[in-house]
């Protein structure tokens, strides 16, 4: 970690099967909920937020990441262009193998990301979302393990 007020909250039943990666900078928080299991997930944080809630499953070799690392600058405004954004992932979430949350998104609740996908949207709770990038491809589901 490196920066101030960096915070990483892991509650208590949330368990690793795998190694795990975080990297924190700036002014960011991690939180990861209740009975959220991962196995070799890396997360980037920098200047903004990732959540995610309770009884999530994340499969090996996803990346999150909720910023760009470089700054875009207007020359124009001298406004940076592309900010760090939150990232949101609701309760009951299954995350495929080999994919790529990146920043801005929410993913609802019950919902699946397939493997090998690229969210750059919002995902819709009770959905299945595939591709690169991603694209519903059902709603009005959920799942079980």
């Amino acid at each position: 970690m490196s920066g101030d007020n960096n915070v990483l909250i892991v509650d208590k039943t949330a368990r690793s099967i795998g190694p795990c990666k975080i990297t924190m900078e700036g002014n960011s928080v991690l939180h990861i909920g209740e009975n959220v299991g991962i196995w070799e997930v890396s997360f980037f944080l920098r200047d903004a937020n990732i959540n995610v809630g309770e009884l999530c499953m994340f499969s090996h070799n996803v990346f999150l990441r909720n910023t760009d690392s470089h700054k875009v600058i207007s020359l124009d405004s001298n406004h940076i262009m592309n900010p760090s954004k939150d990232i949101s992932i609701g309760k009951h979430v299954w995350i495929g193998q080999n994919s790529t949350i990146l920043k801005g998104v929410s993913i609802g609740d019950n919902s699946i990301i397939v493997m090998g996908s690229v969210v750059t949207k919002d995902v819709l709770a009770n959905s299945i979302a595939a591709g690169n990038p991603i694209r519903i491809v059902k709603t009005g589901i959920t799942w079980d393990y």
